[in-house]
């Protein structure tokens, strides 16, 4: 079937709130937090109407922060009216506090926006990254991402493996899928990405965790390179489902916790041009 007209039989008209969601995003200090800001609610509107559902929508953006003090810790004091970090204005937008510490709403004078909701990005002494999604708390590098994913479960997180290029293979691939298998195990999420080079299939280990009813997460995953402002909220899951505006990520969490199967994906993957051109980047970066 038609991808599109699948998406739309799914999302059909209906009273059941949607939401929309990115799973794995982050902000440089090389972007411009106005056009951030601007680039996110076009691309979570536009996944929003592809299913042209009547009811509206809530859109999430989850920070997978990496430094000190994290984007969402920076975000929060801005939106307590303190010291900007040195950003360059926030033109038409405004940042609001929830009732809760893990989310903030960020909005339009008009009213129109979408919540940010905190975590993590840690790297594991296997050279993989582990995400801790809806959570402020920090959480020690370097440790067995066993450890980790108990450690983010322990302190209320949502722990979720993403692909990342080459980090999939050999033996980190036969680490990731003895976790998958693991009896007794905390609820553990994959987190698919932007940055797949589309014409590549589907990696195995998707399909091997959705058997035993570990959902997967789509993000953009945006590089700290200018040009990759655009790309935030290009790139997630849609889900039926209803966040308080008081505490989003109390709800949403909720949510997902009770995922057997994965959610409906929205957008492409990497061109092969723009994906080669990161690698690149990445490489020279590291030299």
């Amino acid at each position: 079937m038609d991808p599109d007209l699948e998406f739309q039989k799914e999302f059909s008209p209906s009273d059941t709130p949607l939401i929309v969601a990115d799973a794995h995003v982050h902000i440089y200090d090389c972007y411009d937090l106005r056009d951030f800001f601007d680039r996110a609610l076009k691309n979570l509107k536009k996944a929003f109407r592809k299913g042209a559902i009547r009811n509206g929508f809530t859109g999430l953006l989850f920070l997978t922060d990496t430094g000190n003090p994290s984007w969402f810790e920076r975000l929060s004091v801005m939106a307590g009216g303190k010291k900007d970090f040195g950003t360059a204005g926030m033109g038409n937008w405004e940042l609001h506090p929830t009732r809760e510490n893990e989310s903030l709403f960020v909005c339009q004078k008009n009213g129109e926006g979408f919540f940010i909701i905190a975590g993590r990005q840690i790297r594991t002494v296997e050279n993989l990254e582990l995400l801790a999604l809806a959570t402020r708390e920090t959480f020690q590098e370097g440790l067995s991402i066993e450890e980790l994913i108990l450690t983010v479960s322990r302190k209320g997180g949502i722990p979720v493996i993403p692909w990342a290029f080459g980090k999939w293979w050999g033996q980190r691939g036969k680490t990731i899928r003895a976790l998958l298998k693991k009896e007794g195990f905390p609820s553990l999420f994959l987190g698919d990405n932007r940055n797949r080079l589309r014409s590549w299939p589907r990696p195995p280990l998707f399909r091997e965790a959705e058997k035993q009813g570990i959902p997967t997460l789509p993000g953009s995953d945006p590089l700290p390179y200018p040009d990759e402002v655009s790309y935030p909220g290009s790139f997630g899951f849609m889900i039926r489902g209803s966040v308080t505006s008081d505490f989003p990520a109390r709800d949403i969490k909720r949510i997902l916790g009770d995922l057997k199967t994965s959610p409906t994906p929205y957008g492409s993957s990497d061109r092969p041009i723009h994906f080669f051109l990161n690698q690149l980047r990445m490489r020279l970066a590291a030299s």
